[in-house]
C-alpha cells in the first residue's frame, strides 16, 4: 500500500514542474520544443542521480530457489492466476482497466490544448490533479488493508474510475476536468491498492514472485499497447466521424468510449465481491459460517 503512494506521489510535482519550465522557457525562447528539451534533460539527470543511489545501495542477500527450469516455473506462475479465480479476474480487470481507461493520459495533451484552449501548464496541471487524486485515494485504500469490503473497493473503484474519465470526455470547462481528473485518480488508487493488497496477502509464498511479475507486465506491456489503441481510434473517429459526432470526434469520442467498455465490465464483477475479501474475512471465514 505504501509502495502505491510512490507513482502518484511523482504524478503530483513532475508533471505540474515540467509544465511550468516548457511553459516559462518556450515563452522566453519563443522556441516550445527547447522547452520540452529541457524537461526531458531533467529526467535524464534524475535519472542519472537514481542510478548512483542504487549503486551504492546495499541489498543483503537471500536465498534464491535454483535448478529449476525457468520456463516451467513461469508456466506454474501462469497456471496457478489462470486456475484461480480471484487472481484471473483481478489481472483481467486490471488489464482491461488500463488499456481503455488508464492510458487516457496519452491524449491529456489533445485535451489542454484543442478542447480546454490551454498550454504546457494547462497540461502539468491536469496531470498533477490525477496524482493528487491518486495519492489521497492510496493513503485512504493504505488505511482499509483489513476491510472486509475490500471487493467494493476493488469494483466501486474501477467502475467509478470509468465513469470519471467519461466525463472528463464530456468535459469543456477546465476546472470540471481538474475536478474529474482528481476523483479518476482517487478512484484508481482505490481500485489499484486494494487490489495489489489482495494479491500479495492471498498468493503463496513461493508463487509471489511469478504472480507479481505478470501483474507488473501490465504496466510494462498493456499500458503501451493501450497507447497505441488510443491514438489509433482517436485518429479514426476524427478522420471517420467528425461529421456524426461533431466536436466530440477525436480524443473525446475515444476516452467516453474506453470509459463507457470498462464502466459496463466492472459492473459485471459485482458478483466477485465476495470472493475478493482478505484471508479470514470472507465467506469462507469461521465467523462467516457461524
Amino acid at each position: 500500500s505504501l509502495n502505491s503512494t510512490i507513482w502518484p506521489g511523482t504524478k503530483i510535482f513532475g508533471p505540474a514542474l515540467a509544465g511550468y519550465v516548457m511553459a516559462v522557457l518556450g515563452e522566453a525562447t519563443h522556441s516550445p520544443l527547447l522547452g520540452a528539451a529541457a524537461v526531458y534533460y531533467l529526467a535524464s539527470l534524475g535519472f542519472a542521480l537514481f542510478s548512483l543511489i542504487l549503486f551504492v545501495f546495499k541489498v543483503p542477500a537471500f536465498e534464491r530457489s535454483a535448478g529449476r527450469n525457468i520456463l516451467l516455473a513461469i508456466g506454474d506462475g501462469l497456471k496457478f492466476v489462470w486456475s484461480h479465480s480471484p487472481f484471473s479476474f483481478l489481472t483481467a480487470m486490471n488489464f482491461l482497466g488500463i488499456f481503455l481507461v488508464s492510458t487516457h493520459s496519452t491524449l491529456l495533451p489533445v485535451f489542454a490544448s484543442d478542447i480546454l484552449k490551454g498550454d504546457a501548464s494547462t497540461l502539468g496541471t491536469l496531470h498533477a490533479a490525477g496524482g493528487i487524486g491518486s495519492l489521497v485515494g492510496a493513503l485512504v485504500a493504505a488505511n482499509l488493508g483489513s476491510f472486509q469490503g475490500r471487493g467494493w473497493l476493488i469494483v466501486g473503484g474501477l467502475a467509478t474510475q470509468s465513469l470519471f474519465v467519461m466525463l472528463f470526455g464530456f468535459s469543456r470547462i477546465f476546472t470540471l476536468s481538474l475536478l474529474f481528473q482528481l476523483l479518476a485518480g482517487f478512484s484508481h488508487a482505490l481500485f489499484m491498492v486494494s487490489a495489489q493488497s489482495t494479491v500479495q496477502s492471498q498468493v503463496p509464498d513461493h508463487l509471489r514472485g511469478r504472480m507479481m511479475a505478470i501483474w507488473g507486465m501490465n504496466y510494462g506491456v498493456v499500458f503501451p499497447l493501450g497507447q497505441i489503441q488510443m491514438g489509433a481510434m482517436a485518429s479514426f473517429s476524427r478522420r471517420y466521424l467528425s461529421s456524426s459526432l461533431g466536436r466530440f470526434a477525436g480524443a473525446p469520442f475515444t476516452v467516453i468510449l474506453g470509459g463507457m467498455i470498462m464502466l459496463v465490465v466492472s459492473l459485471l464483477g459485482i458478483g466477485r465481491i465476495r470472493e475478493l475479501a482478505p484471508p479470514g474475512l470472507g465467506p469462507s471465514s469461521e465467523a462467516d459460517r457461524r
